[in-house]
């Protein structure tokens, strides 16, 4: 498995995020994995082509850390791990304003998928909005699992 951008919060790297082990809480920092200002982009080989019918990824939102969900969660799949087929993508939306911490999944469906290699992208905010006191400084982007069925 591999990331672009640099993982923080996690001394495990970016294998947290395929490791069975979900966050028990919202400061479980072992099993999250942060990216600031950039966008998560993991690709997980399965070993062999497989039939694939759900895609999911275990988020935080935390708006006094400048944790924001993603505004996007894009899915593609490979046979060869070089050209990918984007297959379904889910809008998040822009964040609106809220006090507290949630954990949330977002799951994508699908009919009829295949593929060896499995890339997820979860597309940064980037910065912090106007509405936040961090206005425009980065934000983050943090995952506690991904999960390929």
């Amino acid at each position: 498995m591999e990331n672009q951008a640099e993982i923080h919060y996690s001394a495990a790297g970016v294998s947290v995020l395929t490791d069975g082990v979900r966050a028990a809480s919202f400061y479980d920092e072992g099993h999250w994995a942060g990216i600031e200002g950039d966008d998560l982009s993991v690709v997980i080989d399965l070993q062999k082509s497989q039939n694939i019918r759900q895609v999911g990824i275990g988020l935080l939102t935390d708006q006094e850390s400048w944790i924001f969900l993603p505004q996007k969660i894009e899915v593609s799949f490979s046979h060869d791990g070089v050209h990918f087929n984007l297959l379904e993508e889910k809008e998040l939306g822009t964040p609106v304003q809220h006090t507290g911490k949630k954990i949330e999944d977002v799951n994508l469906n699908f009919e009829k998928a295949s593929g060896r290699f499995v890339r997820i992208i979860a597309r940064n905010i980037g910065t912090c909005p106007k509405w936040h006191y961090g206005n425009g400084g980065p934000a983050w982007v943090f995952a506690d699992e991904i999960w390929v069925k």
